[in-house]
């Protein structure tokens, strides 16, 4: 049997299309049939997302046995020269179709991905069989797919029930390329058995929330015809009005963390989210995470502010923790407020006070800076109005000069948007009832300039006690 001879390889576009680069049209090596080549095209479900030169697959369908999965065209025997095309497709109902569905999804993770944060997420692999609804690892786990990184499944099962559920093979895909980034599979540090059981509103421990929930968040933004919705057998969730009833809260529940990490993507604002960060703002913070630690996404939350720490203008904090906020995770901590412990004294003839108080050195937070906080004058003694802040400054008027001295206490409140602190100061308007004048004092240098008498004649007769001017 003469073994066919691999001719040349190329890669389809989106739209399935490929161009394979030109052939001699000359069959050398089998004797019985010298002459014009026989050609065919065989598809499969493998592909190299990295080097071109590197003959192994880095993003793959296969079976339980390692294969690929192939299709082959019609043959055609001793091909003229010049152009030929040769079309293929899979037809419905096609045993193995579901496998060329689980591939082509795969793809839209590695471009969602690639194209965005110019990262390779490293190989994948996708096991599936037809009518296969479990996988033996540690356990046999059955009607359901799950990633694990060691043998014999070293990547992704999927069962064949949600083989046509994009969503469910980017979730499984998002813990693949988690992996890929932080070489730390969590599974195997803390034996979360509880966590095979989770679901989306389901209150696990902070580890399985967070990876869980990067993974649902991973399905939402790399579904190309991605909506807030994601779909798994049997139910759908809203991802942004959260269609559970009355679920738990918090950085333990997967949902939660997928929705933040969402609503730190969209560009759709909608109360305290006013977030709109790249997929590779969210992407490079999540290759610096310990997915095992205890902290969750209360880790990823703490490496995200360290990360982003050049954004003067706290950005990335200040709009980051309400939009997770949002979500039932209060991450935010309260701004602070240090105005002056003593009273300001000023005279009615000293009035307006324009810039008495610089705001940006008397207030700070931990997440946003000084042009992303609000300040407002919540209590002021009648007599000071009107009273009010202009930019970073407290101007202050007095309505008529006291007769006698007043006192003026005010009340300033600053918010991040979430939470408010409030601060006090006082300004004392007194009124002077008598005046003191100094003498005019000057250094002996600038009395007797050099060269001069320090000690010139008076120029009048010398004062007695009893006519002015007195000694």
């Amino acid at each position: 049997m003469v073994e066919d001879d691999l001719l040349r390889t190329a890669t389809t576009n989106a739209d399935g299309d490929f161009v394979f680069s030109p052939v001699t049209n000359w069959d050398y090596d089998n004797d019985n049939d010298l002459g014009p080549l026989d050609l065919y095209i065989v598809w499969n479900t493998g592909v190299n997302d990295g080097d071109p030169g590197n003959s192994t697959f880095t993003r793959t369908t296969v079976d339980f046995g390692d294969s690929v999965y192939e299709w082959n065209s019609n043959t055609y025997p001793n091909v003229l020269d010049g152009d030929r095309e040769i079309n293929g497709q899979i037809q419905d109902g096609d045993p193995w179709e579901r496998a060329m569905w689980i591939f082509q999804t795969m793809r839209w993770g590695w471009e969602r991905v690639f194209y965005e944060t110019f990262d390779d997420p490293g190989p994948s692999i996708a096991r599936w069989e037809y009518a296969e609804e479990c996988f033996q690892i540690i356990i046999n786990i059955c009607d359901s797919s799950f990633f694990y990184p060691h043998e014999p499944l070293n990547g992704i099962f999927i069962n064949d029930s949600s083989a046509s559920y994009p969503d469910v093979v980017l979730h499984e895909l998002g813990h693949h390329y988690m992996y890929n980034a932080t070489d730390i599979y969590w599974f195997d540090l803390i034996d979360d058995y509880d966590c095979l059981e989770h679901n989306i509103y389901t209150e696990e421990t902070r580890e399985c929330a967070y990876t869980e929930g990067w993974a649902t968040f991973f399905a939402l933004v790399a579904d190309p015809f991605q909506d807030q919705y994601v779909t798994f057998p049997s139910v759908q969730y809203d991802m942004e009005n959260h269609n559970a009833p009355n679920p738990p809260t918090g950085d333990t529940v997967e949902g939660w963390v997928a929705s933040a990490m969402y609503d730190l993507w969209d560009s759709n604002p909608d109360g305290y989210d006013q977030a709109d960060f790249s997929f590779d703002d969210i992407w490079d913070v999540m290759k610096t995470t310990d997915p095992n630690s205890f902290e969750g996404f209360f880790r990823y939350w703490n490496e995200w502010k360290t990360y982003y720490v050049y954004d003067i203008s706290g950005a990335h904090s200040h709009y980051g923790v309400q939009a997770i906020y949002q979500n039932t995770i209060d991450y935010n901590t309260s701004p602070v407020i240090s105005l002056p412990g003593y009273p300001i004294l000023r005279t009615p003839d000293l009035f307006p006070l324009n810039n008495i108080l610089d705001l940006h050195d008397s207030t700070a937070d931990s997440e946003s800076g000084d042009s992303l906080l609000i300040w407002q004058i919540t209590f002021l003694d009648s007599f000071c109005s009107p009273t009010n802040i202009d930019g970073q400054y407290v101007d202050i008027e007095i309505l008529y000069p006291p007769a006698e001295t007043r006192y003026c206490h005010v009340v300033i409140e600053v918010s991040d948007g979430i939470e408010a602190t409030t601060g006090a100061f006082d300004v004392t308007i007194f009124v002077p009832t008598d005046f003191l004048y100094m003498p005019i004092f000057r250094w002996p240098e600038q009395m007797n300039p050099p060269g001069s008498n320090p000690y010139p004649p008076p120029s009048s007769s010398t004062p007695t006690p009893l006519s002015p001017p007195y000694p």
